[in-house]
């Protein structure tokens, strides 16, 4: 495969290597997204980016949120990019994978939090964090109300 720019449709990239594995973005368990998000990390490099190690990184989000179309719960990683030779947030691209779910009382009361991996040498360490999270651990066999897959910048 020929690498990529990260800026370029990267959402549009991990959809098909979802595609690729067998998964169906309308029906994937968080497990099944997670484990995506995190594979595709470890297999997919991209080229044009800034050279030091935290110019692709993941971030692990949770919590309740209303972001104009009512509260739910959201749980997600994102994979920030920074495309070399660029400035301040005008180089930042995220690949956004978030699920949704109804805000109950059990959901809510985890609050929110984020855990950020800045090099793929801390997968591993990232990797337990996000298994062993409270968060994850309730919704990870659950199909999610909804999952957002896009590419935007910060």
């Amino acid at each position: 495969m020929t690498p990529k720019n990260a800026h370029e449709d990267s959402d549009q990239d991990f959809l098909e290597y979802l595609s690729e594995n067998g998964k169906d973005i309308e029906a994937i368990k968080v497990s099944e997204l997670f484990e995506s998000c995190l594979s595709f990390y470890r297999d997919r490099r991209y080229h044009g980016l800034d050279p030091e190690p935290s110019s692709d990184m993941l971030l692990y989000e949770w919590g309740v949120y209303d972001w104009g179309h009512g509260e739910y719960f959201q749980i997600g990683i994102k994979r920030q990019y920074i495309v070399a030779g660029t400035v301040d947030d005008e180089g930042y691209t995220q690949l956004y994978c978030d699920a949704f779910f109804s805000p109950t009382p059990k959901l809510a009361a985890l609050g929110s939090g984020n855990k950020w991996c800045v090099s793929r040498d801390e997968l591993r360490d990232f990797e337990q964090f996000v298994k062993r999270s409270e968060a994850f651990r309730i919704v990870a066999e659950l199909k999610p109300l909804k999952v957002v897959v896009r590419t935007d910048g910060v």
